[in-house]
């Protein structure tokens, strides 16, 4: 029985009592702090390796509507498409993000046996990959070579954007172009006019003579930049319609489209799996003789990588990809010696919690068999996707771009 005694007004404890306090505290520092760290080994399981894929950090414009007066480099002191100076501090606070997260499970010395970091090749995916990598990887005791200087150089490897073969957008697949450009033709006249006032409203006011779904997502693109640079930026006509769950929706079109069905899926987004697999059936099927690689690979993408990831997964629900959103696989080692993926989802907004993502086949504590067999009709090597990409495919309809 738990017994307290009052006097002159104050609440004094017996033991048993303050037993029972001293524990509900703890209990609540370890629900605080369950989101701000991860174990390398739980009491239940082991992490034993790990992919991020996030988008680059905020940037200025790649293009614009006719009638915008803020599409000049004068605007932009970094320059059109570039890395903002938020973006640079964003995709910093993301490495910090990782190094509160993975802190027992990454040394606090950079190697490059534990971390490969991958980006497309260009200039705001290639700096923010740096930047997140100085978040993480902040110099100490002998990688310190300039006191002065917080930082240290860490490999980024690239690839030329026509040899790519994770992020497939430049490469050219005829059979890709041709199954995009009937699943363009299916979804893009009945969702715009079924959107049409919005549709209407930019054709209105933007200079745009004609206005597809195409224009709606560059539309949207736009003013989320300016919303997060500078929102004066952002003209009055436009908050008719900005933000709206409705323009959110179909501007994502363009970019789901792409990933909509399985043969779609399989071109744009296969090979990226085919990597995401290979790392992880490095530690799943390897002997005790066996050298493994890295066990974090982290990759510095776009929006557009997200997207085709999650709907591929068939887990895209048409949200809005902020800049340094994040996608984060987790492979898992039960005691038992089961292997086990989670997918997580970490917003831009740190005020949000990590989103626990579930697959329609599969628990979150996913079986790491059942998630591969449920991606298997995705999965493709880049040489098996070179051979597929030119199949059923009358040549003299398509140029390489």
């Amino acid at each position: 029985m738990f017994f307290n005694v009052i006097i002159h007004g104050k609440i004094f404890l017996n033991n048993e009592m303050k037993v029972f306090w001293i524990f509900l505290i703890f209990l609540c520092g370890a629900i605080i702090n369950a989101e701000k760290s991860i174990p390398y080994m739980g009491q239940t399981s082991e992490l034993i390796a790990v992919v991020v894929l996030f988008r680059h950090g905020d940037r200025a414009p790649l293009q614009s509507w006719p009638n915008d007066k803020y599409f000049e480099e004068k605007y932009w002191p970094n320059g059109l498409t570039q890395l903002t100076q938020k973006g640079i501090r964003r995709a910093h606070s993301l490495g910090q993000w990782f190094r509160k997260r993975y802190d027992a499970f990454l040394s606090e010395i950079y190697t490059s046996k534990e971390i490969y970091v991958w980006s497309t090749d260009l200039d705001r995916t290639l700096m923010t990959a740096q930047a997140v990598l100085n978040g993480l990887y902040p110099p100490k005791n002998f990688q310190v070579w300039n006191k002065r200087i917080p930082w240290q150089p860490i490999p980024v490897h690239t690839s030329q954007r026509h040899k790519d073969d994770i992020v497939l957008d430049k490469r050219n697949c005829p059979k890709f172009r041709k199954l995009l450009k009937e699943a363009k033709k299916t979804f893009y006249p009945k969702l715009e006019q079924q959107y049409r006032e919005i549709v209407q409203i930019i054709r209105e006011y933007s200079g745009w003579p004609t206005v597809t779904l195409d224009q709606v997502e560059q539309f949207r693109n736009q003013l989320y930049v300016f919303e997060n640079y500078n929102e004066s930026f952002i003209p009055n006509w436009s908050k008719k319609i900005y933000p709206h769950p409705h323009l959110h929706y179909i501007a994502n079109i363009p970019l789901q489209v792409p990933t909509s069905t399985t043969a779609l899926a399989r071109l744009k987004i296969g090979p990226f799996f085919h990597k995401l697999f290979c790392h992880f059936e490095n530690f799943t099927c390897m002997s005790p003789l066996s050298k493994v690689g890295p066990k974090f690979l982290m990759l510095s993408c776009h929006d557009s990588c997200l997207i085709s990831a999650m709907d591929a997964m068939k887990i895209f629900d048409f949200r809005n990809i902020g800049f340094s959103d994040t996608l984060i696989w987790e492979l898992k080692k039960s005691k038992q010696g089961h292997f086990f993926t989670n997918i997580l989802y970490k917003h831009q907004d740190y005020n949000k919690k990590l989103e626990e993502l579930k697959l329609n086949e599969c628990d979150f504590n996913c079986d790491y068999k059942s998630f591969k067999n449920i991606m298997n009709d995705v999965i493709i090597h880049i040489d098996d996707w070179e051979k597929e990409c030119y199949q059923d495919i009358t040549f003299k309809n398509f140029t390489t771009t």
